[in-house]
């Protein structure tokens, strides 16, 4: 898909996700209702691009591969900066999750995974093993931490 078609695909779902219908809208969380664009995948992913995170990573067995660069990156070498949550409101199966990533030699990119029953096992290995990642590695305070391995 060439990079205007993917442009012109965000801008529709961003539309979609403005333009809820009213049952809907009950549905959603307070926080859902005051940042509608949050609830699409389309709307997230174009924001991380446009800060710079481009690359798309995919899982293997050992950890991350960025698909623009062949690079393998292990666990260890992995920052989630941010991560979002989706789930379809009409659907309960319609779940994913998407990882903005920094890695330990400055690439920056996203990943995207199914959530829930459908997800990939190799991605919740890798993620599992993932010692930095930016909200679970906050304090009440918001100051950021480095989780130490447990053992």
């Amino acid at each position: 898909m060439s990079q205007k078609t993917v442009k012109e695909h965000n801008q529709r779902e961003i539309k979609k996700a403005e333009k809820d219908a009213p049952s809907t809208v009950d549905l959603l969380t307070e926080a859902e209702k005051l940042m509608p664009e949050l609830r699409t995948l389309a709307y997230c992913t174009t924001k991380a691009v446009e800060h710079g995170y481009k690359e798309n990573f995919q899982a293997t067995k050992d950890g991350l591969k960025s698909l623009e660069t062949s690079r393998q990156y292990t666990p260890e070498q992995l920052h989630v900066m941010n991560f979002y949550r989706f789930e379809g409101i009409t659907d309960p199966a319609d779940m994913s999750v998407l990882y903005v990533i920094r890695t330990d030699d400055g690439a920056k990119g996203t990943l995207v995974d199914a959530y829930g029953t459908y997800s990939d096992e190799n991605i919740s290995k890798v993620m599992r093993q993932v010692e930095d990642i930016a909200k679970r590695n906050t304090t009440s305070d918001n100051k950021q931490y480095k989780s130490t391995p447990t053992q």
